[in-house]
């Protein structure tokens, strides 16, 4: 069927149904789901488990080690790597990325786990699997108190407690929860309040009451056990007793002893009953900005953040989100709260569809204005219309893969748009071509599309099959990049149709018959090579490289071998720094530093970020710095794809900095890098956002084995060749610094003579220091602890050590007399991959150096000058490692893309030999792109690995023509030379309209496009460049030598 001469002849009925596919795609525009990034299935999991006060060995062999080996157990399980610290058990879980139903396995999972609980260690807590942590909070709200207008700062009376801001917080998110498009809402920041007994270490040894019998008189006196029910002939009556406590004052009342008949109250004894916030702190979360009313521009806040339900557009999320904060303030919140929106997805993600937009437009404009300086303005109008119809209907076409608008997506529309293009220029230029030759108008409308009909549909298949195979690639970057080989796909088989459908019509309906023109059909099976202007040249150049052929392919060989070797000096990475008004800050102190130190080290970090935000900028005062949220002692919620969540700690700071503009990001955060150097007895580094998947450190070396002081060593000696390379900073291991423990060493004797256990001390020391949880008292909503320890001072004091007493059967006995005190220097952590100990080596990278570069530095000292024990073995992780199994997955993509492109090619041509001429040249196209990247100066990364794929797509399809016209032109008679010289004059046109257009469409992503689309960019635009070269010159030499010497069917 003649689809192109069926259009011509029913040309109602196909614009009807065009106008049908533009209205469901400006429909899908406005309803398709928005966001970030691509839905990625998080395959990973936490699970936390607290043995408080334990050391770090006994935590992993009787805690982590079990359940390692039980959760092992599962067969979907891919990887398990775990981080053990004193008194906690951190253990990440990894399925295999063919797995479809997650919660399944992490059904299995928390079987194996409860299975394992009764074996796990007095005193240890039930392990808490968090299966949930990968979400991205789209949107992050920050509450704080700032003075009402007119004051300068918060009375203190007017100062609003922490349990009020969190029942205001209460009231904000059952305001959002309303929303259907929220998922979930989590909170940061609440301090949690507790009933403090504080006792005297040296008087509790006296008293009469011991730990064990306090906490059963509380209890007894604080119950909520219901008194059943009394059914009467007319009435059913529950009944409650009363019985627990109506406020916390009502625990001094208990009874704990009598004396002389007189009741002993608990608040007889010398204790003090205080309700108050959780001392000391564990956890901060710290508001700054220079438009922040309060003393020194900063406060504590609390954080909500909400994460998006899948299908639904973030950018109209963002919309009902502010008008729901915009009534909250006005009627439920006081004058005094402020809420701040500190993460905003939405703006983001309504940003990148707006830049998008604009160079849609700014691509039509360029092809429309570069084909009117070629071919005139109607023909140009005709092209440039197949750009808009292809991308709108695409965006319908989304909707059926279950594919949302965005970052990769986003950047399909990119890639597609150097390329749909393309066959509306063949057909056009080919329409006009025949309308010279003097065909009557409507028959060279359908007769230019109908015989490039075949080339045009073995073309895009070729450039589909380039891409499509990408579904194939595994793990987070296979769901990651999922969009990219579909929207591709879709757009160029849409493109396709518009070309052979639309673009005749609008040949038809917009070119201007050639009168007086008229042209045999010999002349048109027989045309005589032209010898003016550029196609004389060109038939110039064509001949001398007939008769020069060793010194034409002695000069590609020359500058495809240079151009290989400029990738050194490129370099490699996998995705790019995003630009974007956000960075971040890690500040980790030594383990064992308490978290006032932690909380005063980043109130140092906080002071830079306000000193340095200010700064002049072409003699004007410019305000860098938005505002920051600090997270002290904890991980803040996930506010980018790419980080990680963390375990908390108290040694441990995430800073989330959000500037003015995005301009201004990469200089501010590089001052910011430098001075935070001065900051003593602190890691801190200062993180770009990097666009995929996460990678914790970009350098990472891997050292496993089995003694942890063997690791210990040689990390040690790869961390000082490490540290000697240039362009490392941050050096450090895994496991940290050793930390300072008490060592009780108890006396057995003397304690089984007492009556004294092992698990006694352990939780008598417990309690002293980190208190006694003795009940619960419940107000409303809330449930606050009641906790027995010694005060303050005496906690904070080593010496108070001599004073503590023991409880036993045999009465109370001081700690001194069962046991010695020892003060020891212990591992505060050690980390397990797959089971088997491994320490990790990291180091981060100063500006301008690649990790590639680094590692190739670093390697030989691996092998050479450090030994390493029989059983202990070194590996490559962090970038380098992400890295090499994204590119090998990618690699099996394209190798399963060639030979569908040679299958392809085979069956269009009949023929191995006509194939395997484009397959040989293709690789010479590297040429303008690697030159093209290390003009640009990005690396080597995914996005212009993709350019080059996109770029050999483009010379495929020219190539396939060519050499079709060149098949033709010999079929019809004419002599091999002449037919070589002709095909390529008479595609020439169209081969430069397609390069032209193609490159200015790319000009404004090269000058603006930021840093996921610039080297790509790049690598078109050079890569157009040289490869037109590349197909009106190597094609047909390579053709002729493939006649001459190996004998192949001209035809």
């Amino acid at each position: 069927m003649n689809i192109s001469k069926l259009a011509m002849e029913k040309r109602p009925i196909t614009l009807a149904f065009v106008l049908i596919l533009l209205a469901w795609g400006i429909s899908a525009f406005f309803t398709i789901s928005r966001r970030e990034d691509p839905a990625i299935t998080i395959r990973g999991s936490l699970l936390t488990t607290f043995w408080p006060g334990a050391e770090v060995e006994k935590v992993e062999q009787l805690v982590t080690r079990p359940l390692e080996i039980a959760i092992k157990e599962v067969s979907e399980i891919e990887k398990i790597t775990s981080n053990t610290s004193i008194g906690v058990s951190s253990i990440t879980v990894k399925i295999l990325d063919n797995v479809k139903n997650p919660h399944e396995v992490w059904n299995r999972v928390r079987a194996k786990i409860q299975s394992v609980e009764p074996f796990l260690p007095e005193g240890c807590q039930k392990p808490d699997l968090n299966t949930d942590f990968g979400e991205v909070a789209v949107i992050v709200l920050a509450m704080y108190q700032t003075p009402l207008p007119g004051q300068n700062k918060i009375p203190e009376a007017n100062r609003y407690t922490m349990r009020e801001m969190d029942d205001m917080l209460k009231e904000l998110e059952d305001v959002i929860q309303e929303i259907p498009m929220v998922g979930k809402i989590s909170k940061y920041g609440l301090q949690n309040e507790v009933i403090y007994i504080e006792t005297d270490a040296r008087e509790w040894g006296q008293m009469s009451v011991d730990a064990r019998k306090l906490t059963a008189l509380l209890q007894q006196h604080n119950s909520i056990a219901p008194g059943g029910n009394i059914s009467t002939s007319h009435l059913n009556y529950s009944i409650k007793p009363s019985g627990e406590f109506l406020n916390h004052e009502h625990i001094k009342s208990v009874v704990v002893s009598s004396k002389n008949g007189v009741p002993i109250h608990l608040g007889d004894l010398n204790l003090k009953i205080d309700r108050r916030y959780i001392e000391p702190k564990d956890k901060y979360c710290r508001f700054v900005s220079p438009d922040c009313a309060m003393e020194g521009k900063k406060c504590d806040c609390l954080i909500l953040s909400m994460t998006m339900r899948p299908g639904y557009n973030v950018v109209e999320l963002g919309k009902v989100v502010r008008a729901k904060l915009k009534q909250a303030c006005e009627s439920l919140l006081p004058p005094d709260i402020k809420i701040d929106i500190v993460n905003d997805i939405p703006r983001q993600v309504s940003s990148s569809i707006n830049n998008f937009l604009n160079n849609l437009w700014q691509a039509i404009a360029l092809v429309v204005g570069i084909s009117i300086l070629i071919i005139g303005v109607r023909i140009s109008i005709i092209m440039a219309t197949a750009i808009p119809l292809s991308i709108i209907v695409s965006i319908g076409s989304m909707t059926l893969f279950d594919v949302a608008l965005e970052q990769c997506s986003i950047a399909s529309l990119i890639i597609a748009l150097g390329m749909l293009v393309d066959n509306a220029v063949v057909i056009s230029d080919n329409v006009l071509r025949l309308m010279e030759k003097g065909i009557p108008k409507k028959e060279a409308c359908w007769r230019g599309a109908q015989e490039l009909f075949v080339p045009a549909l073995t073309s895009t298949l070729t450039t589909i099959a380039a891409f499509l195979p990408m579904l194939l690639i595994p793990d987070m970057t296979g769901e990651y990049i999922r969009s990219l080989p579909i929207v591709v796909s879709s757009t160029l088989t849409i493109s396709l149709f518009v070309a052979m459908t639309v673009t005749p019509v609008m040949c038809f309906l917009f070119l201007e018959e050639k009168k007086g023109l008229s042209c045999s059909e010999q002349e048109l099976q027989h045309p005589e090579i032209s010898t003016q202007g550029i196609l004389g040249k060109y038939a110039l150049v064509l001949e001398w490289s007939f008769s020069h052929k060793a010194c034409v392919f002695s000069i590609s060989g020359i500058l495809f071998l240079a151009s290989l070797g400029m990738i050194p000096f490129i370099g490699t990475a996998f995705f790019p720094k995003d630009l974007r008004d956000q960075f971040w800050i890690e500040v980790e102190l030594p383990a064992g530093s308490s978290i006032e130190h932690t909380y005063r080290i980043t109130q140092q970090v906080e002071d830079i970020l306000l000193e340095k935000g200010e700064t002049i900028i072409r003699g004007k005062k410019v305000q860098r710095f938005k505002n920051s949220i600090s997270y002290v002692g904890h991980f803040g919620p996930r506010f980018f794809l790419s980080i990680d969540e963390e375990p908390p700690r108290p040694h441990y700071t995430q800073i989330m900095v959000n500037t003015t503009s995005k301009n201004y990001t990469e200089a501010f955060l590089e001052e910011v890098h430098a001075k935070t150097k001065e900051i003593a007895g602190a890691r801190i580094i200062v993180r770009a956002l990097v666009m995929g998947p996460p990678v914790k450190t970009p350098i990472s070396l891997r050292i496993r084995g089995y003694d942890p002081d063997v690791l210990f060593s040689l990390a040690q000696e790869v961390q000082k060749h490490l540290e000697k390379l240039p362009g490392t900073e941050h050096v450090h291991n895994s496991w940290g610094n050793r930390a300072y423990q008490l060592a009780i060493d108890i006396d057995q004797d003397a304690a089984n003579l007492a009556g004294i256990s092992n698990i006694a001390v352990a939780n008598a020391l417990y309690g002293y220091f980190s208190g006694i949880t003795m009940t619960t008292y419940r107000e409303d909503r809330h449930q606050i602890p009641v906790v027995l320890r010694v005060k303050p001072e005496q906690r904070q004091n080593l010496d108070y050590l001599d004073y503590l007493y023991m409880e036993g059967e045999n009465g109370k006995v001081p700690l001194n007399a069962i046991a010695k005190i020892d003060l020891k220097l212990k591992l505060a952590s050690i980390q397990r991959r797959n089971l088997l100990r491994t320490i990790e080596v990291n180091s981060f990278l100063e500006p301008g150096y690649l990790s590639s570069k680094i590692l190739s530095q670093i390697m030989p000292v691996l092998k050479e000058k450090i030994t390493f024990p029989p059983g202990y073995l070194w590996e490559i992780g962090g970038e380098n490692e992400e890295t090499s199994t994204s590119q090998k997955n990618v690699a099996r993509a394209l190798q399963i893309s060639l030979f569908l492109i040679f299958l392809t090619l085979v069956i269009q041509f009949n023929s191995f030999a006509k194939p395997l001429i484009i397959l040989l040249t293709l690789p010479m196209s590297l040429i303008g792109a690697l030159f093209g990247i290390w003009i640009s100066g990005w690396p080597l990364a995914f996005m212009p690995i993709l350019g080059i794929v996109s770029l050999g797509g483009v010379v495929v399809n020219n190539a396939i023509i060519l050499i079709d016209f060149i098949q033709s032109s010999v079929l019809q008679g004419n002599p091999l030379q002449k037919s070589l010289v002709c095909a390529g004059q008479q595609r020439m046109r169209a081969i430069m309209i397609t390069t032209l257009t193609t490159i200015g469409g790319f000009i404004p992503l090269a000058i603006s496009g930021g840093p996921l689309w610039e080297g790509m960019a790049y690598v078109m635009i050079f890569g157009l460049a040289s490869s037109t070269l590349l197909t009106l010159i190597l094609i047909p030499l390579v053709y002729l030598v493939f006649v001459e010497k190996f004998k192949m069917n001209a035809v």
